[in-house]
């Protein structure tokens, strides 16, 4: 699993449950070269909603 790979899961409205797996399998702070150098915890912190309950 890449960061740009979850991106793709965003990009596709994957289920919550879908997203959290994807995250669990590859380590928040390992940066991803073919994202912009972002970790997927810049992903996440750029996709939540927090509006959402």
């Amino acid at each position: 699993m890449t960061v740009k790979a979850i991106y793709k899961l965003y990009d596709y409205k994957a289920s919550r449950r879908e997203l959290l797996e994807a995250f669990a399998e590859f380590p928040l702070d390992n940066r991803d070269d073919n994202c912009y150098n972002r970790t997927a915890l810049h992903l996440a912190a750029e996709q939540v909603d927090v509006n959402q309950s």
